[in-house]
């Protein structure tokens, strides 16, 4: 079964489905990523690169959730403002790791132990949202796979 928040069976509904699912990866990537290491040389500029991936994936999620959602009255106020809470926090994010990418920019390329390593159960929580982030994120693809088939019959 598709997830409940999703109108079934519309072009829209897989294409925000794939949206989803790719914004899942990335922070599956990041979440355990960042959890373990530093992004230090060249790693810096593909973090910075799936970073950017994130914000224009959103952005474009935005815009299709508003058309997807229109037929049905919109999306509901909770979800505008989770929206919004999200969107602050992702900007915090990226505030609190710009000063860490450019000190790791700077060093030579390696995917490095922390120097300072944080404490191991965030680590460890930071993992288990990257896991279970990461299921959801294939959850969504293969929804989004399984109907673009069943539209194309």
């Amino acid at each position: 079964m598709p997830p409940l928040d999703l109108p079934a069976r519309r072009r829209e509904t897989w294409e925000e489905l794939r949206l989803h699912g790719a914004r899942d990866l990335i922070y599956a990537v990041l979440f355990v990523g960042l959890a373990w290491r530093e992004w230090r040389g060249g790693w810096a500029w593909c973090l910075v690169g799936l970073l950017a991936a994130e914000v224009l994936i959103t952005l474009a999620d935005f815009v299709l959730e508003r058309r997807v959602r229109a037929p049905l009255g919109g999306l509901p106020a909770g979800e505008l403002v989770m929206h919004a809470l999200m969107a602050i926090l992702y900007g915090a994010l990226l505030a609190t790791l710009a000063p860490h990418l450019l000190a790791w920019g700077a060093l030579p390329a390696a995917l490095a132990p922390h120097a300072a390593p944080p404490p191991p159960a965030l680590a460890a929580l930071l993992s288990a949202m990257g896991a279970g982030v990461l299921a959801a994120g294939l959850r969504d693809l293969w929804w989004a796979r399984a109907g673009a088939r069943a539209a194309r019959g």
